[in-house]
């Protein structure tokens, strides 16, 4: 199938099939020449992939806390300042120097 029927089936623009093979995402596809094909199987194969169970609330909770662990000065790691951004590593480090 071509890459605008792929995308009609998918619900996305060519653009995004694009965006996707150049990140190695999606469906698989096949490239001839400058031709860009899908096999029907291969998208449902991938949609079928892309299927998530719904958590429930609390679950949820639990999963997020789990991940976010303290980094020993009573913020999350990844808070402001902690070191993630340019503007948040120059900050950690000017109260490194103040202590």
């Amino acid at each position: 199938m071509t890459e605008e029927e792929a995308a009609k089936m998918l619900g996305k623009t060519t653009r995004t099939l694009g965006n996707w093979r150049s990140q190695g995402l999606g469906p698989r596809y096949l490239k001839i020449g400058k031709n860009v094909e899908y096999d029907p199987a291969d998208i449902e194969e991938w949609r079928q992939s892309q299927r998530r169970e719904p958590i429930s609330a609390a679950e949820r909770r639990a999963a997020k806390d789990k991940a976010v662990t303290s980094n020993g000065n009573g913020h999350r790691a990844g808070a402001r300042g902690a070191g993630g951004s340019p503007a948040g590593r120059q900050a950690a480090s000017r109260r490194r120097q103040a202590e």
